[in-house]
């Protein structure tokens, strides 16, 4: 993988990030997380079941049919 940069900018009252052309996504809508000084972004049309792993990746508890504590999960370390 090759760290790219991207302009940011600002569009009306949000800040966007205007991505190169290798990293297009093909809808309209992404998941989107940070942590700390990391942001994560993955395209929506790819399934629930990378929207549970960014959602653990960043202290979150994923849906799972089964009983458990409805406490929070502990924020992990993750090295990506």
């Amino acid at each position: 993988m090759t760290m790219q940069t991207a302009k940011v900018f600002m569009s009306g009252n949000s800040q966007a990030i205007r991505l190169p052309k290798e990293l297009r996504v093909k809808g309209d809508e992404v998941y989107i997380a940070k942590n700390e000084n990391r942001i994560v972004i993955i395209e929506k049309n790819k399934g629930e079941f990378f929207k549970a792993a960014l959602d653990d990746m960043f202290g979150c508890c994923p849906d799972f049919d089964v009983e458990r504590d409805k406490k929070k999960c502990k924020p992990r370390e993750v090295n990506i």
